[in-house]
């Protein structure tokens, strides 16, 4: 067995062609089918910023009832918003936090509606409180003219 102590001879790079700008092409390409994926997976900016208007029209509802909750509980009377003037806001109101991605009910992610519905139920509760405790006072009320008026019945007989 004889061995080959001989160098390879040097290939000469000139003889193949250049295929350089083939191999960026490629990397191109390959770099634009990422980028392509990456935004096909995202959703596109209306889609992920927009809340359901329905939504938004009931949680600003709920707000202004309990706005309207916390007013009478303080000022000690029955107080409500203008119906018409609350519906124009609340219209008025949904496109701009649409615009601003919800980003003001961030808070609750995807869950608006459930938000709402447990707003919903705690001004619901403190509203029934707030009138059974009326309607106390005025059952009160009542009893106190009706002793009244039999005492006054019973002195005149």
């Amino acid at each position: 067995m004889e061995q080959n102590n001989e160098l390879p001879e040097v290939i000469d790079m000139d003889v193949f062609p250049d295929y350089s700008h083939v191999v960026d092409t490629l990397e191109n390409t390959e770099q634009q089918e990422i980028l392509d994926e990456q935004q096909a997976q995202e959703p596109a900016p209306e889609e992920k910023d927009t809340l359901n208007p329905e939504a938004l029209e009931s949680f600003l509802g709920i707000m202004f009832s309990m706005a309207e909750q916390a007013t009478s509980a303080i000022s000690g009377v029955d107080f409500a918003f203008d119906e018409k003037g609350k519906t124009d806001v609340i219209q008025n109101a949904v496109p701009v936090l649409n615009k601003h991605g919800g980003q003001l009910l961030g808070v609750f992610g995807s869950y608006v509606e459930e938000a709402s519905l447990v707003i919903a139920v705690v001004v619901l509760v403190f509203s029934s409180k707030r009138h059974i405790t009326e309607l106390k006072i005025q059952k009160m009320e009542q009893e106190k003219r009706r002793e009244e008026a039999e005492k006054a019945r019973a002195q005149a007989a």
